[in-house]
């Protein structure tokens, strides 16, 4: 009896084993699937536009050639992993890729200011791959600006708080992007974010020397006024004029022309041809 005990012991053994094993595996699996609740998507524009206070000239700040600006995101894909709506996506502050731009200062020739944008923390929007509209929620940013030329100068225009959205107006017109039937790269749309105005530049304090006076009095100039900054993907940018009384443009108004049908005249037979001009004449008059 011990022995047969023994024996049954042993053969449960193993058996208890190979079931922890599949447990441990179904729960491995059951935490893999809750976790892949999102996926990469990398959000990139070939063409963008730069809409500074001073200035009504649009400074062009991507390249026609890579690096492109791209944003690495995690899109929501399943509500049941615990993110919070479908489409909603984020993009950590080191995965936002915005390439830094050189640009001429207009009234200072050979000058030249180094430009980025840089978020202070995560990104956080949403993309319906289903209409392309995509937007992204108030983020605080910093710009730092290198000055080089007849002027020197290392300074930063912060806190800078916008959004970017397809349905935005001013000073670019956004874009909804194309239509997908799965989740993809956004294509051929643009998203736009605008400012009333900006921050008085001043020093970065992360380069050595203070530069305040300088950043303000050369830069001031582009920073009051409204302004903003277009991302497109396939499209470039289209800057809208506001009116002088602010606002955005409205779009042109759509008329639609009903053709009025003309009365035809017989040619053949005077009793015909005045037949037809007493027709034409009781028409007009109802």
């Amino acid at each position: 009896m011990t022995g047969s005990k023994r024996r049954a012991a042993r053969r449960r053994g193993p058996a208890a084993l190979l079931v922890a094993i599949a447990a441990t595996a179904v729960t491995a699996f059951g935490a893999s699937t809750a976790q892949a609740n999102t996926q990469a998507v990398d959000m990139t524009f070939d063409h963008g536009l730069l809409k500074l206070g001073g200035s009504s000239t649009p400074i062009d700040i991507v390249g026609d050639a890579p690096p492109f600006p791209v944003l690495h995101s995690d899109v929501c894909t399943d509500t049941s992993g615990g993110c919070t709506a479908v489409g909603d996506f984020s993009v950590a502050a080191i995965a936002f890729d915005l390439p830094e731009f050189p640009s001429d200062v207009a009234g200072v020739p050979g000058e030249t200011a180094t430009v980025d944008l840089v978020p202070l923390g995560d990104v956080t929007g949403n993309y319906n791959f289903a209409t392309g509209v995509l937007s992204t929620n108030a983020r605080t940013y910093q710009s730092d600006v290198t000055l080089a030329g007849t002027i020197a100068g290392a300074c930063r225009v912060s806190p800078i708080d916008i959004a970017f959205s397809t349905a935005n107006s001013t000073p670019f017109l956004g874009d909804a992007f194309d239509s997908l039937g799965t989740l993809g790269e956004p294509v051929n749309g643009v998203i736009d974010a605008s400012w009333a105005t900006l921050p008085t530049p001043g020093d970065n304090p992360d380069v050595t020397g203070d530069d305040s006076g300088t950043c303000a009095s050369v830069l001031k100039i582009f920073t009051d006024g409204p302004g903003g900054i277009g991302l497109g993907n396939g499209i470039e940018p289209v800057l809208v004029v506001p009116p002088a009384g602010g606002g955005t443009t409205p779009p042109p108004a759509t008329t639609s022309k009903k053709k009025k049908k003309k009365c035809k005249k017989k040619k053949k037979g005077k009793k015909s041809a005045q037949s037809a001009k007493k027709k034409c004449k009781k028409k007009k008059k109802k």
